[in-house]
């Protein structure tokens, strides 16, 4: 997966704060997982097709 580089920062939206120090570590996080169920699923449907393949040619 490649690598993005994130600058930490800070907005504020009215009495609201939010510090994106750990923001950059989710997004990471998420973007790792959706890649993992990604690959998966792609495993799962190849896998799949071939099963229906295979069957249909018996």
């Amino acid at each position: 997966m490649p690598q993005f580089p994130f600058k930490s920062y800070c907005w504020a939206v009215g009495t609201t704060s939010f510090r994106t120090v750990d923001f950059n570590v989710r997004i990471e996080r998420q973007l790792d997982l959706l890649d993992k169920y990604y690959r998966g699923l792609c495993r799962w449907i190849i896998t799949r097709q071939r099963l229906i393949i295979s069957s249909l040619n018996q």
